[in-house]
C-alpha cells in the first residue's frame, strides 16, 4: 500500500516499490562500476566530488536500463493515486561513502520543476545517518528525511538540499540515491532535449552488456 506524509516543501511516499524491486535496484548499485565524479556546485571544487553519474533521458539503455524502469514503475504507480507527474530530463545516480562531503544545493531555478529522488538501499538503518536535509533561504535546516528502502522524496527543484553521508556503522556498499529531475515540469515528449549519440554509447555500454541487462520490467 501507497503512503504518503508531507514535511515542509517534501513529500515523501513509502510503498511504491515491492521488495524484489528494491533487491534488484539494491543488487544493481552494489555491483555498478561505472561510476564517475559527481559535484553539487561545480565551485565547491574537488573536495566535494563524489561518486556518481547524470544520465540523460535518452541515456536509459543498456546497462542503465533499469534507471529507466524504476521512473516508469514510479510514474505508473503515482499517476495512479492521483498525483501529477512530469516527465524526466535526467537521472542523477549517487553512492555516498563514509567520509564524503556532499553539499548544499538546488536542482534548478524554476519553482514548478521537480525532482522525485530515490532510495534503493534494501537495508537502512537509522544510526547509518545518509538522510536527505532541506533548508529555507536563511540557511536553517527545514527538514530532513531518512533514505528508508524503497522510498521517494519529491520536492521543487529550487529547494535547497544536501545528500548526508553514512556514518561509519554503516554496512553495505554505500549510500544509493537515483534523482530524476524535470527542471520545468515537462509533460510533453517533444520538450525532452536529446543528447549526443556518442554519449549514448559511452555511458550504456550497451555493446558489452546488451539490452537486457539488470532488468525490472524486462523488455515489454
Amino acid at each position: 500500500m501507497i503512503t504518503s506524509w508531507q514535511t515542509g516543501p517534501v513529500t515523501v511516499y513509502d510503498g511504491v516499490f515491492q521488495d524484489n524491486e528494491i533487491h534488484k535496484m539494491d543488487e544493481w548499485f552494489g555491483a555498478y562500476t561505472h561510476w564517475g565524479l559527481g559535484f553539487d556546485k561545480q565551485e565547491y571544487g574537488a573536495a566535494s566530488a563524489t561518486l556518481g553519474r547524470s544520465l540523460k533521458w535518452d541515456q536509459w539503455v543498456g546497462l542503465h536500463k533499469i534507471i529507466d524502469d524504476c521512473q516508469v514503475i514510479m510514474r505508473r504507480r503515482l499517476i495512479g493515486e492521483g498525483v501529477s507527474m512530469p516527465l524526466f530530463h535526467r537521472a542523477f545516480i549517487n553512492n555516498f561513502k563514509f567520509g564524503d562531503s556532499p553539499m548544499f544545493h538546488p536542482d534548478g531555478n524554476n519553482p514548478k520543476g521537480m525532482t522525485y529522488m530515490v532510495y534503493p538501499n534494501v537495508n537502512w538503518d537509522l544510526n547509518w545517518g545518509g538522510h536527505t536535509a532541506f533548508a529555507d533561504d536563511n540557511e536553517n535546516v527545514i527538514a530532513a528525511v531518512n533514505p528508508k528502502p524503497g522510498r521517494i522524496v519529491a520536492f521543487p527543484v529550487n529547494v535547497n538540499h544536501c545528500g548526508i553521508a553514512p556514518t561509519k556503522v554503516h554496512r553495505g556498499f554505500g549510500r544509493f540515491s537515483i534523482a530524476f529531475q524535470s527542471p520545468d515540469f515537462t509533460t510533453d515528449p517533444n520538450d525532452l532535449r536529446p543528447c549526443h549519440p556518442d554519449d549514448i554509447e559511452k555511458t550504456s555500454f550497451v555493446k558489452v552488456f546488451g539490452d537486457s541487462y539488470y532488468r525490472i520490467l524486462g523488455d515489454s
